[in-house]
């Protein structure tokens, strides 16, 4: 009888020792690596400033390198998808006693994030551009017109909260049936979410 009191006990042991690990397995929780852009909250926006070489080149003539700058604000609808609102702006002149050619795009689209630290942007919206002074080379347009937003980004910096990146932006504007105004840029940029 003690041979079968202990073997109960000594089952009943191998029963609640099983039954304890098993649960403390279940109820640990898994821990898996993400970037800190997945650990982001997404309820909150997304602001990006950048800056830098850009030239406009409507459909067969020459362009010129001039200035951008671009703004971008969205909100995270998920941790690697936001909506946002796109303002890019171009300035180039030809040259002394030259004309200009300004112009700009406003888009709004969606921004995500493929890898943790690639980013790409599309839009649609509306686009403007002015040429001021000098000979008309097909660039003097008043009023808007359709355009189309691409842009990718690569985050060379990634802290909590901010990331700095270097951005390729291409916009086309469609003021004519035969004309597409074409914007392109190299831009160094800030994003804060």
């Amino acid at each position: 009888m003690a041979t079968c009191i202990t073997a109960q006990r000594c089952g009943l042991a191998l029963v609640i020792s099983f039954v304890s690990t098993a649960s403390t397995a279940v109820a640990e929780p898994t821990i898996s690596k993400r970037s800190a852009a997945d650990v982001e909250d997404q309820s909150r926006g997304v602001l990006s400033v950048a800056g830098g070489v850009a030239s406009m080149d409507a459909t067969g003539t020459s362009a010129l390198v001039g200035g951008g700058i671009a703004l971008a604000a969205g909100i995270r609808i998920s941790p690697r998808v936001a909506l946002a609102f796109d303002v890019g702006m171009i300035l180039q002149n030809d040259g002394p006693n030259q004309s200009g050619r300004y112009g700009g795009t406003q888009t709004a689209g969606v921004q995500v994030w493929p890898w943790s630290r690639l980013w790409l942007r599309g839009g649609a919206g509306v686009g403007w551009i002015r040429h001021s002074g000098g000979a008309d080379d097909g660039y003097h347009r008043d009023g808007l017109a359709p355009a189309l937003l691409v842009a990718a980004g690569f985050e060379l910096i990634q802290r909590p909260g901010w990331s700095a990146d270097v951005q390729l932006r291409s916009a086309a504007m469609f003021h004519q049936a035969d004309t597409a105004v074409l914007a392109n840029g190299l831009f160094v940029g800030a994003s804060w979410r």
